[in-house]
């Protein structure tokens, strides 16, 4: 677990800083990274299945943030959007880590 623990604090290393289309490509990426170290947390220990039940319901309102920091009539629009994404993004990363670092630490005890 420890491992994707490590991965998901890296992932925080690579956010973008601003809404480019390169910037919206990373954060698809981190998104799908992130989604892989779910799925793969998920399936691997059933004692973190409910509490990574939850990560799954926030994928779609992600999505849905991004593709609108490139589809919204504004630039202010996007630029909220994006923002909006990385928040959002950031803070499930950060609570995953949180909960497998409790299983960890938990485990280890």
């Amino acid at each position: 677990m420890q491992v994707y623990y490590d991965k998901l604090t890296a992932l925080l290393d690579t956010f973008p800083t601003h809404n480019s289309q390169r910037g919206i490509d990373q954060l698809s990426k981190i998104l799908s990274e992130y989604k892989s170290i779910l799925d793969v947390v998920n399936k691997t220990n059933d004692d973190l299945k409910g509490n990574t039940n939850m990560h799954y319901s926030e994928l779609d309102d992600i999505k849905f943030d991004i593709k609108q920091s490139q589809l919204a009539k504004s630039q202010k629009q996007k630029d909220e959007s994006f923002n909006e994404a990385i928040n959002h993004l950031r803070d499930d990363i950060n609570s995953l880590a949180s909960i497998i670092k409790f299983h960890v630490q938990s485990v280890q005890k």
